[in-house]
């Protein structure tokens, strides 16, 4: 899989709303939460042409912690570490 795209997750640490920007990827994706261990915590599908995403962590019902936000498509894949602290 390509790294060729800008992923930020911001800001970190968080504590309601977590920005997703992803530029210069060409494709929908799937994003993913994952915990300290690898659980999925939360996804959804992007469409493509999709550069800033919001999630609300209020909605959510997520324990403090440190977090990985995953990009994944059939091309791209990206990472990036988040604190929560609610």
């Amino acid at each position: 899989m390509k790294l060729n795209f800008d992923l930020k997750v911001f800001p970190n640490p968080i504590n309601n709303v977590l920005n997703i920007n992803i530029v210069d990827l060409k494709e929908g994706c799937s994003l993913y939460l994952l915990d300290s261990i690898g659980r999925l915590v939360w996804s959804t599908r992007i469409e493509q042409n999709f550069e800033m995403y919001y999630l609300d962590l209020d909605k959510l019902s997520i324990a403090n912690g440190t977090y990985q936000v995953v990009v994944n498509s059939d091309n791209y894949y990206g990472s990036k570490n988040l604190i929560i602290i609610t």
